[in-house]
């Protein structure tokens, strides 16, 4: 968010809150562009905020799957190939 762009920051006092609430309804035209811009850069929809989340979330179960799969595999491997290191018979 940008000051005065697409949105309005002051400092975190009441006074300063109050003079930047003054300062918005005294200038309409400020406050239609300034709102504007808000819904056009700021605004995200509900459902691409799920379809994303979703998104990384089937990315790291595939990752996940993926590891395990590559970690079952090397365990069998290890113990096809190598028993007796496996059970410290060398």
């Amino acid at each position: 968010m940008t000051d005065g762009v697409n949105g309005f920051f002051s400092e975190p006092t009441e006074e300063a809150y109050a003079a930047r609430i003054e300062e918005v309804i005294d200038d309409g035209e400020m406050y239609s562009r300034v709102a504007k811009a808000a819904r056009e850069q700021l605004y995200i929809n509900w459902d691409t905020v799920v379809e994303t989340i979703y998104g990384k979330y089937q990315e790291l179960i595939a990752a996940k799957r993926e590891q395990t799969e590559r970690n079952s595999l090397e365990n069998r491997l290890r113990q096809a190939f190598l028993p007796d290191v496996e059970n410290n018979n060398l």
